[in-house]
């Protein structure tokens, strides 16, 4: 099936996030909730494969992913954004056509974090075509053929919630005023698949290294693990900050590998996934800048056990948001909405 819905490119998109109203340290963090956060942004969110043996002689596929231009705002704990993917934004460089359905829900409560993830791609380009093949004529080998299949739940517990703060990078509704980390302890879910007319690895290159994965034309896994991680955000002076955010799960499963010759195998993997979020920027009570980064993936053996597969999505963006006080006729309006 081709997807031609495209929520990047002249789309609308909704985000919904919020934190709840729990006591914090206000030595730690200032809440300004009973603000009006106004804000500007540009995006890019990505599902990428990588095919290699033990590492090296990567394959790299890449889809031709929109970047975006928004406008968004923030009324205590929802926020509300629309984003559109501007053609002067967006050169295509001889990277092909990619279509694609791009859902990342990120909801930021005081003591757990929650992402969801919906990516479906169809359409990608090799990154490394010049360093696979140095006569290919074209800026980059095209695979319209290839279409990706990410679907993900995360979720994870924040220990140091009364001193620790997600919501100030990446909601902007708050700011962390001291250095503070907590640890993360959570759980995840994901259904990948990735699937070609052809092999995933290209005619052009030299099939032997690869083993059989040169044969793999669509592979499939469902995988489930607990998560543990840490988070830390570092401030200077009030108002600069630099975060990150690492988690880890041995994700356990089953991984099914069909071939070109139409043979099935179907295997049981553990297999590392890391999840990561930076942010870094300066955060004040006035006004916010700052540039964040998501991503969630998996590492996939092959079917010879020596090779690997990896398909992995994300967001990177940069926010500048500016803060106002609300009227008292504003605040008593809002005192009636669930927000």
């Amino acid at each position: 099936m081709k997807w031609k819905i495209l929520l990047l490119l002249g789309g609308i998109i909704f985000s919904l996030s919020s934190i709840s109203q729990e006591t914090v340290d206000s030595n730690y963090i200032h809440v300004l909730t009973e603000k009006l956060h106004l804000r500007t942004f540009t995006s890019n969110k990505y599902t990428n494969v990588v095919v290699s043996t033990n590492g090296t002689n990567s394959i790299e596929y890449e889809p031709n992913s929109t970047t975006t231009f928004g406008v968004g705002a923030t009324v205590r704990s929802f926020s509300l954004n629309i984003a559109y993917g501007f053609r002067f934004l967006n050169a295509e460089e001889g990277k092909g056509k990619t279509n694609h359905f791009d859902l990342q829900a990120n909801l930021y409560k005081r003591k757990y974090v929650m992402d969801i993830f919906v990516q479906l791609y169809e359409g990608f380009y090799l990154n490394n075509t010049n360093a696979l093949n140095e006569n290919y004529t074209l800026p980059f080998y095209l695979r319209p053929d290839l279409n990706a299949r990410l679907y993900g739940v995360s979720y994870l517990h924040v220990f140091n919630s009364d001193k620790f703060s997600y919501a100030a990078p990446f909601v902007q509704n708050e700011i962390q005023e001291k250095s503070a980390g907590s640890f993360l302890l959570g759980g995840k879910m994901f259904y990948n698949s990735v699937a070609t007319d052809s092999s995933l690895v290209p005619s052009f290159t030299q099939d032997s290294i690869y083993g059989v994965i040169s044969n793999v034309q669509q592979f499939k896994a469902f995988q489930v693990w607990p998560t543990v991680g840490y988070a830390y955000s570092l401030v200077a002076k009030k108002h600069l900050f630099l975060i990150g955010s690492l988690d880890l799960s041995f994700m356990t499963g089953t991984v099914r590998f069909n071939s070109l010759d139409g043979k099935e195998d179907e295997q049981w993997q553990v297999n590392p996934v890391i999840g990561a979020r930076l942010g870094l920027g300066y955060n004040s009570p006035g006004w916010f800048l700052g540039l964040t980064f998501l991503q969630e993936g998996t590492t996939l053996k092959g079917v010879d056990k020596l090779g690997e597969i990896n398909i992995s999505g994300g967001s990177v963006r940069l926010n500048y948001v500016k803060r106002f006080e609300m009227s008292k006729k504003f605040k008593t309006l809002l005192a009636k909405l669930p927000l």
